[in-house]
């Protein structure tokens, strides 16, 4: 579920939503997030819309949705700059 970086944990919410945990306050930073696989994996063509819930303390939300609003699952990539 995780390849490399700084993130300690990942949790499927929900259909298209995911909270990742970093093993530091991430809430000064900015994450950017893409549907897309690492080394493997899978994701759909669909995912087309990314919402990121600011962090609170360690950990961000990350919402993903396919053409007209409707969650979908995928794999995807995280990007978190402090």
């Amino acid at each position: 579920m995780l390849e490399g970086g700084n993130a300690i944990a990942a949790t499927h919410t929900g259909t298209g939503t995911y909270n990742v945990t970093f093993s530091h306050d991430i809430s000064s930073c900015v994450a950017i997030a893409a549907p897309g696989a690492y080394h493997g994996g899978g994701f759909t063509n669909d995912a087309i819309g990314t919402t990121i819930v600011p962090s609170v303390g360690a950990s961000v939300t990350v919402f993903f949705t396919e053409n007209g609003g409707v969650a979908t699952n995928t794999d995807f990539m995280l990007t978190v700059t402090c």
